[in-house]
């Protein structure tokens, strides 16, 4: 071969070379390129996700306190009328909140396989326990008004699971259980001091046996969960019973001392009840 044609075929080589490794380098970045692509979409997915169900949260804590401030109106109504608005009550306000639920978050919860959806609840769950306690409280509040017991876990389950979908379901935790238990003691001490100060004591008794069970429940539970939360809610539960007992201990004082004014000792026992709920708050 002359020298000409080797200074040619040497020069093609190297072009062809240069050219090889330029497209496998191009190659090469729009691959990195498309990779951080995809991550960031998949974070931006992620943050998307998790607003969405802050949102949703509040949203179910805030239509949980409307039920629970509804609930309050309805033991001070005549019995004949409670039944009546417990059921309103379960068919507007709880079915509202049952809507944000399985449109809202239930929803984003739908994967692929068990362990996609195992992996997506051990992120994501974390942003609804705190809707999801104030909903047990509230849930709570309306069983024991409706029935006079304690909702059972596996019947909240069930409530917030729908019959012919078995993929949307986020798993009650014991822990936010006995959370929406314990907060649901304060509620019942609210209505306890509110009966005695209607000199109704019909269900005294039955309230302090309810907030006594929860309080073994937890002394019970405590230990096993090592949860500083649920340590607060049980000393404020401790507090609830003794209001409760204080208001009754006045409510014995006050029928001795107006035991031939009945209307007088009403007025003194709503005021007394009136500030009592006032500052438990």
């Amino acid at each position: 071969m002359a020298f000409s044609d080797r200074i040619t075929a040497h020069s093609y080589s190297t072009h062809s070379l240069h050219s090889s490794l330029t497209t496998a380098m191009s190659t090469r970045s729009e691959r990195i390129s498309r990779a951080f692509e995809e991550i960031k979409r998949a974070v931006d997915g992620d943050q998307d996700k998790r607003e969405r169900l802050i949102k949703a949260s509040r949203d179910i804590t805030a239509q949980s306190k409307r039920l629970i401030f509804s609930l309050h109106r309805v033991y001070k109504q005549p019995r004949v009328q409670q039944f009546e608005e417990l059921r309103s009550i379960r068919e507007n306000q709880l079915s509202s909140i049952h809507e944000i639920w399985f449109s809202r978050v239930a929803v984003e919860f739908d994967y692929r396989d068990d362990i996609e959806r195992c992996l997506t609840m051990d992120t994501f769950s974390k942003f609804v326990y705190g809707g999801l306690e104030e909903y047990i409280e509230a849930v709570s509040f309306l069983e024991f008004l409706e029935s006079d017991r304690l909702i059972t876990i596996d019947k909240l389950h069930n409530m917030l699971t729908k019959e012919e979908d078995d993929k949307h379901v986020i798993q009650i935790r014991p822990l936010e259980y006995l959370g929406g238990l314990a907060d649901l003691t304060g509620e019942l001490m609210r209505m306890a001091i509110q009966l005695l100060g209607m000199a109704d004591l019909s269900q005294i008794e039955r309230i302090v046996e309810l907030i006594t069970s929860v309080r073994h429940i937890l002394q019970d539970s405590i230990p096993r969960f090592h949860s500083h939360s649920l340590q607060q809610k049980l000393r404020t539960l401790e507090n609830s019973l003794v209001k409760i007992e204080d208001t009754r201990y006045m409510y014995e004082v006050r029928r001795a001392e107006f035991r031939d004014n009945p209307q007088a000792l009403k007025r003194v026992m709503e005021h007394y009840s009136s500030d009592g709920t006032r500052h438990s708050d």
